[in-house]
């Protein structure tokens, strides 16, 4: 690898070469001048398993990957920027606590930016059981008062293939689908379009309680949108209504109503509730008010903590 100081540019540069690692995974530098002005690109191509170890140890990954960054630049103020990353036949899996593994799978995934120092542009897919389950195509500018275009687009997109990103859900189904245009500005988008959620189902694992028939859709219509849905669990249903708005400042403000239904809790533990909540959120404010009612629940110690005390006469339990 040669390295070289070019006085008269004030910059440093670098020949191109290769670093060959391991499970066939090359990381080739083609060009590389560093100085106030400069330009680099630089192309990554081998086996996605190579990255496991970067990985936390409960998970792991396989697939073939290929990318690529290249930059140029003057005085220190970027003028052209690629990035592009193309993974194919791609798995994320995930170890659970009964044994088995949690997988994300992908026929092929793309990603690529092209930019400059007016605006950018960012486009996606995610192709999984033959077609694009995900798209998406947004232009973005580099200030913030800029104009903002684009789409993204879910076609069926599968919720279980999610799980091995959530810790504390042991499973997760149903269909997401969602088409939303982009306009406006970047501190103002106006957003028009819908997304929903059909035959849902979640299983929290601090709860044995599991939601099902999860139908949710939001609507939106430029700096608003409106939720709607409901949910069936322990025997009840719950039905949620509400608005999003971000004009001024974001604000979201969701009802949340329900007949008397059973929660179950590790160990032997049942309580049976009813809801009737208003959740707000404004900014990074958040209140809940209502009332949730229990008439009536069950649970049984296995044993009594070393510090229990006996109850006293005069205390009656029902």
């Amino acid at each position: 690898m040669a390295v070289e100081y070019l006085e008269d540019e004030g910059l440093l540069s670098v020949a191109g070469h290769c670093l060959v690692g391991t499970r066939h995974t090359d990381l080739c530098v083609d060009r590389l001048r560093l100085g106030e002005s400069g330009e680099l690109s630089v192309t990554l191509e081998g086996d996605l398993a190579a990255l496991s170890a970067l990985l936390p140890e409960q998970y792991r990954a396989d697939g073939h990957s290929a990318g690529l960054v290249s930059a140029r630049w003057v005085d220190l103020e970027l003028q052209e920027l690629t990035a592009q990353l193309d993974i194919a036949e791609g798995v994320i899996e995930k170890a659970l606590i009964s044994g088995d593994w949690a997988t994300f799978y992908w026929q092929d995934a793309s990603l690529l930016y092209r930019g400059n120092r007016d605006e950018g542009r960012l486009q996606g897919s995610l192709r999984r059981d033959g077609m694009d389950q995900l798209a998406l195509d947004v232009t973005m500018p580099a200030r913030t008062d800029g104009g903002l275009s684009g789409n993204v687009a879910l076609r069926r997109f599968v919720l279980a293939t999610l799980q091995p990103f959530f810790t504390d859900i042991t499973t997760l189904s149903g269909e997401l689908v969602g088409d939303l245009q982009f306009s406006g500005e970047v501190r103002k988008p106006l957003i028009r379009g819908s997304i929903s959620v059909s035959e849902g189902s979640v299983s929290p694992a601090a709860t044995a309680t599991v939601a099902e028939n999860i139908q949710l859709q939001a609507r939106f219509e430029g700096q608003r949108a409106t939720v709607a849905g409901e949910l069936s669990f322990g025997g009840g249903i719950s039905r949620l209504q509400g608005k999003m708005e971000w004009d001024d400042a974001p604000h979201l403000a969701l009802n949340i109503t329900g007949d008397e239904k059973e929660l179950r809790f590790p160990v032997d533990t049942r309580v049976f509730v009813a809801e009737d909540l208003l959740l707000d959120v404004t900014g990074e404010r958040i209140s809940l008010s209502g009332t949730v009612d229990i008439p009536r629940g069950h649970f049984s110690l296995e044993q009594l903590p070393p510090e229990a005390v006996e109850v006293s006469a005069d205390v009656e339990l029902f």
